[in-house]
């Protein structure tokens, strides 16, 4: 019993993990970015939820929170709603506090999905979904 709940600990402790130190950066994650991820991490359920409903993954965040009846989260960076963007660059000026999301294309068919939550330097969490994952 005890293995079991470790188990499923590991999973939540691996994406704290990641939200905690920023790729390429040794500084713990701010309380904005802590926010930002806390407020985008549902939405991966839903994400999920469309792809098993439509058989495909949404072409942008807008049709998935119309399919959702849901409105864009609200940026702990700047008070107004996050912004899908389209690059996956960071840029100081818009990305914090936003998000980006990307099918992934494999010989012309949606394979995958890949997340990118920006913080205040960069990059504060990559997710991709994993074929492998047992929903």
């Amino acid at each position: 019993m005890s293995r079991i709940l470790i188990s499923l600990r590991l999973p939540a402790l691996f994406l704290v993990g990641l939200l905690v130190v920023a790729p390429g950066c040794k500084q713990k994650a701010t309380p904005e970015e802590r926010l930002t991820w806390e407020r985008i991490e549902p939405m991966i359920g839903w994400l999920e939820d469309f792809n098993i409903s439509n058989q495909r993954y949404p072409d942008t965040w807008e049709e998935l929170l119309e399919w959702k009846g849901q409105h864009m989260p609200e940026n702990p960076f700047t008070g107004q709603p996050m912004v899908s963007l389209q690059s996956r660059d960071f840029d100081p000026k818009v990305s914090p506090g936003n998000f980006s999301y990307m099918r992934v294309i494999r010989d012309g068919q949606v394979v995958n999905f890949q997340l990118l939550v920006f913080g205040e330097k960069g990059i504060v969490v990559r997710y991709s979904h994993s074929p492998m994952a047992v929903r």
